[in-house]
């Protein structure tokens, strides 16, 4: 590996041999380990697993090639190692089993002929087993029915049979269940908006689908009571749910609630609106300017910094910053001289920015009492399709309607 100079900043753009020496720096100079878990996260969208190793490889050759102590060439090399194990543990996912022999090669060749790296041959050893054994997602992704989402329930009646408190509980928990499983692969390469790459976007997925799905849920509530007044409860009553579920921090739930109250076959409905009492329009309104997406959501993110450590943040926001951040910038940066570089500050922003989304699956965990009927109902979210509300609104309330 040929020298390269030496940059401190974790989003400065280098090539290959670059960004390996700043992963494995000189034992004079500490490790960055932002920069190393933005490596380890963002890697497969700018190089190969092969490319990869081969430069761990040549860089765990740094002792032989330098006029090193053989303590010190051996710490090297151990930092080294250790660095690679910790990219090989981020992805599993990117292990082959072309891949696997050049590690079992290197071990045999590198590091079986000094008993210092015992301890390290054995975590790679029991490493190279799990890899072999990785199962990749299936690319199967549960769809919505063609016409009905099928239900036992009416789906009002749980609205209007339980108290809103326990409903957005049973909302919350029901969709941090699904964000926790997130992982970081899955919000990579927009997978999650190309409906052949669903496979590896499964979690993200599954919530894009339930945001459609509660807001067709919340239109269904309202539109199958037939009378005006019944109509108006059951708004009042979801005012009170989006407003629980502020309180829980859950934007997530909450921007399901304000898309189905704003979906054209429930906005239009004047007469159901008209009696909604104050307090409750007031509360809607605040709701309305804080979920508003103007100035790439200022308040909603606001709103989320002073949150604290519980809550679950809205994934369209950071799906809507990521897609920005892929489209929005090159994946290469050309030097004066013809040099390509690795324009490593996108990559390290795409990191940054999934940091940010699955930051609150390490912090406090929501301590709300499962209720397994109420959850189990929350959890498929029946209603009707979106031209079968559309119809139904027209006939609750005819255009120009005025009783």
């Amino acid at each position: 590996m040929q020298a390269v100079e030496l940059l401190e900043k974790p989003d400065s753009s280098g090539d290959l041999d670059n960004l390996i020496l700043r992963l494995t720096p000189p034992l004079s100079s500490p490790a960055n380990h932002e920069f190393t878990n933005a490596f380890n996260t963002t890697c497969h969208r700018f190089s190969v697993p092969g490319d990869i190793l081969d430069r761990f490889f040549g860089r765990f050759s740094v002792g032989s090639k330098r006029k090193l102590k053989t303590e010190e060439a051996k710490m090297m090399r151990s930092r080294v190692v250790n660095t690679m194990f910790k990219w090989l543990k981020t992805n599993p996912h990117l292990i082959d089993e072309t891949v696997i022999a050049k590690l079992r090669k290197f071990v045999d060749k590198k590091l079986r002929t000094d008993s210092f790296f015992s301890s390290q041959i054995n975590t790679l050893e029991d490493e190279l087993t799990n890899f072999s054994q990785y199962e990749f997602p299936s690319n199967i992704v549960r769809k919505l029915p063609d016409r009905f989402l099928p239900f036992e329930h009416h789906p009002f009646s749980i609205v209007l049979q339980y108290d809103e408190q326990l409903i957005a509980n049973q909302l919350t928990l029901v969709e941090f269940d699904i964000y926790l499983k997130i992982k970081e692969m899955e919000l990579m390469n927009q997978a999650w908006s190309k409906e052949k790459y669903f496979y590896l976007s499964q979690n993200v997925v599954q919530l894009i689908l339930r945001a459609n799905r509660t807001s067709f849920w919340v239109a269904s509530c309202i539109l199958l009571q037939p009378k005006v007044k019944d109509r108006t409860k059951l708004i009042q009553k979801f005012i009170n749910i989006a407003k629980h579920l502020l309180d829980l921090n859950n934007y997530n739930t909450l921007m399901g609630i304000v898309a189905g109250l704003n979906t054209v076959s429930i906005s239009r409905l004047k007469l159901s609106f008209g009696p909604v009492k104050k307090n409750f329009t007031e509360q809607w309104d605040q709701i309305m300017e804080l979920m508003n997406p103007s100035n790439s959501f200022k308040r909603l993110r606001t709103s989320l910094d002073e949150a604290g450590p519980q809550a679950l943040p809205y994934i369209g926001m950071y799906l809507s910053d990521l897609t920005f951040m892929e489209d929005g910038n090159a994946d290469e940066i050309t030097k004066e001289d013809g040099t390509k570089l690795i324009n490593f500050s996108k990559h390290f922003m795409i990191y940054k920015a999934i940091g940010s989304l699955r930051a609150y699956q390490l912090s406090a965990k929501y301590n709300l009492q499962k209720v397994d009927s109420v959850f189990n109902i929350l959890s498929d979210l029946p209603s009707l399709l979106e031209e079968d509300l559309y119809q139904l609104s027209l006939i609750r309330e005819p255009r120009d309607a005025t009783q």
